[in-house]
């Protein structure tokens, strides 16, 4: 059974930021994040695509940063474990990480 539906815009009621989960499912079950597998995930609104949540992976090879109130994302695309064995590249500006980089830019402005 799914609290919320649907992908949504701004603060979820009993949900703060900084919040942690055991496991991603219980992150679409409540309705925060839907992407099981990657760490940002999207809603088209009309003609643009809005980054809706960032979601951090710590340990099993992932390389995110958390000090005290800060989280340091390194971006959707690829973690040091990788289970297919494929060569880490940098991150490419694409679909999540494009959409992180936007709303990172208009929280600035």
């Amino acid at each position: 059974m799914q609290v919320n539906a649907g992908k949504m815009i701004g603060p979820d009621p009993g949900i703060q930021v900084g919040d942690e989960f055991q496991y991603k499912s219980e992150l679409s079950l409540i309705g925060l994040h839907f992407d099981l597998m990657g760490g940002i995930d999207y809603m088209d609104r009309g003609d643009m695509k809005l980054a809706t949540s960032i979601v951090s992976s710590e340990g099993n090879g992932y390389i995110d940063i958390f000090d005290s109130h800060v989280m340091i994302y390194s971006g959707q695309g690829g973690n040091l474990k990788s289970k297919d064995h494929h060569v880490i590249e940098d991150q490419k500006l694409v679909t999540g990480n494009w959409l992180y980089l936007i709303a990172s830019r208009q929280r600035l402005q």
